[in-house]
Formats: structure tokens, sequence, C-alpha cells
């Protein structure tokens, strides 16, 4: 299990947004009145991601190897300036680094 934290203090009034990959692919969102995670476009997050409602962080459970990469976090609010956070997840299975 990896948690991946904000570190910032979540405001109720703002949307965390947080994406996978080059591509930026849409992984999980929230609100203050809903949270959702996604599958990926590929289906490596099936049954994998929860949200924490309190602080926005990411957990993804049974960690595997292709869910190595690049991590970006996207807190926005209508009167505050967007924030970015990137996070670098590499895995190491029975010796191999993956990135």
């Amino acid at each position: 299990m990896l948690t991946l934290y904000p570190d910032t203090e979540i405001q109720k009034d703002e949307l965390i947004v947080w994406m996978f990959g080059e591509e930026d692919n849409l992984i999980a969102q929230m609100t203050v009145r809903s949270r959702e995670t996604f599958d990926g476009a590929d289906g490596r997050f099936r049954d994998r991601l929860k949200l924490d409602e309190n602080t926005g962080s990411l957990t993804i459970r049974n960690i595997k190897s292709e869910h190595a990469g690049h991590y970006k976090l996207q807190i926005s609010s209508g009167s505050r300036r967007t924030k970015y956070k990137k996070f670098k997840v590499i895995t190491w299975f029975h010796g191999k680094q993956c990135e």
C-alpha cells in the first residue's frame, strides 16, 4: 500500500484532482460533496484507489510495478490560485526497479 499526501490544508470549496502518467489520465477527484476514483485508461487502478475525505490523500492498495510513474495533484478553487504537486513513484520487485 502507498499513500500520496497533498501536504496542504484542504479547504471546503476546493476541487482535488489526481492524474497519472505523462498524459495526465484522471484517476481520482474530490469535492466537499463527492469523491470519485477511476480505473485508468487501461484499468490498472481498478479497485485499488481510495481518497481520504479529510486530507485529499490518495492511497493505492496492492501496488504493482504497473503503478510506477508520475502522479500529479491539482487543487483548485474559485477564490485562490490553483496549486500543483508532482510525485514520482518507483517500485521494486524481486530486485528490479520499475519507474
